[in-house]
């Protein structure tokens, strides 16, 4: 359905939802309040509909958001929209640079803040990666983490984080990760990668649990170069 009649189609149902409410609270104002102006024995069952239908509204669309936060140790900040990963011919393969990835709890309200609790309780996994390349992460400090299953680091670029049950309040981080990259010894043939950022809940419910919850992040590439 295009966006211009879904919105139609919402805003009639809103007002006829709104109409029927007032037509069902309406003998009950009056009978209780019979001295009441007539104006009132209408805008009070109004309002109260207009409530109710704000209240069950914003339940039903809420929705939670991850964000996962990429910094590079000693500096202000990464690139808004790609990481520079260098590399020195010399060198073993082995990143210049000390990695941190986070994953964050941004917000969630509603239906999806619930379905983020149940997403959580039956083990969703969050994982960060970059598909097809000879990039693979090396955990730096935090050996444990990855011996006890918190997070999983793959052979190659992928990095997936238990999220743990108790949940952090909004704007707080879940969980991270220090690492380097390692390519090897030689340069690839391509050098341009793009990061994945996918939600893995698991149960009979995971996907409505992942329409619910939205993942993202400011960085969407990374960038591979030597010197």
């Amino acid at each position: 359905m295009p966006e211009d009649y879904k919105g139609a189609f919402f805003d009639a149902l809103k007002i006829a939802g709104v109409g029927a409410l007032t037509f069902l609270f309406a003998p009950w104002v009056d009978a209780t309040f019979p001295d009441v102006w007539p104006w009132v024995q209408f805008a009070v069952p109004a309002f109260v509909g207009v409530l109710f239908l704000l209240l069950l509204y914003v339940f039903a669309t809420g929705k939670a958001h991850l964000e996962v936060v990429w910094r590079i140790i000693d500096e202000p900040a990464v690139d808004v929209d790609k990481v520079i990963a260098k590399f020195l011919t010399a060198n073993s393969g082995e990143g210049r640079d000390l990695f941190d990835v986070s994953v964050r709890h941004k917000y969630g309200r509603g239906l999806g803040r619930f379905a983020l609790k149940q997403a959580v309780k039956s083990g969703c996994c969050l994982r960060v990666s970059v598909p097809h390349s000879d990039l693979s992460v090396v955990a730096e400090g935090q050996q444990a983490r990855v011996n006890s299953g918190e997070i999983a680091v793959d052979t190659n670029f992928s990095i997936t984080f238990a999220l743990k049950p108790d949940l952090p309040l909004p704007g707080h981080t879940w969980t991270h990760l220090r690492f380097r990259l390692n390519a090897g010894v030689t340069p690839s043939s391509q050098t341009h990668w793009t990061v994945r950022y996918e939600l893995e809940p698991s149960g009979r419910l995971a996907k409505v649990y992942a329409k619910l919850i939205k993942v993202d992040a400011r960085v969407a590439s990374l960038v591979e170069t030597w010197k």
